[in-house]
């Protein structure tokens, strides 16, 4: 697993990379499980109250009987009220395909917070 963290100026990039590989040691579980996953986020600071980022992660795993590959992309923007008061929109899309028995998944949603300190 390794994380490279990249300034630009005021904006910054980030980008993230995780592989994992497991052999069972039970014959009834059996074969070995592999995982892998990427990512990498852009943010930027919009204004002094605002701030944007674009990110997308892609992941893969393969089991015994099972392979799964999935990856989202997805887009928040970020905005400070007042000192106690904070708000985000988000947006995403997600695909997840696999032979396991929920099938391919396709995803979109929105989402829009307000958050209040006390």
């Amino acid at each position: 697993a390794g994380t490279l963290n990249y300034s630009l100026g005021r904006s910054a990039l980030a980008f993230s990379l995780s592989q994992s590989k497991r052999q069972s040691l039970s014959t009834t579980a059996g074969g070995e499980d592999q995982q892998m996953s990427h990512s990498a986020t852009w943010s930027l600071p919009l204004s002094g109250r605002t701030s944007t980022s674009l990110g997308t992660n892609w992941s893969s795993a393969e089991a015994a009987t099972l392979q799964s590959d999935a990856w989202s992309l997805n887009w928040s923007l970020a905005h400070k009220i007042s000192p106690r008061v904070s708000s985000s929109f988000t947006a995403r899309h997600s695909e997840q395909k696999t032979n396991g028995t929920t099938g391919n998944v396709k995803e979109n949603s929105v989402s829009a917070q307000l958050g209040m300190t006390f």
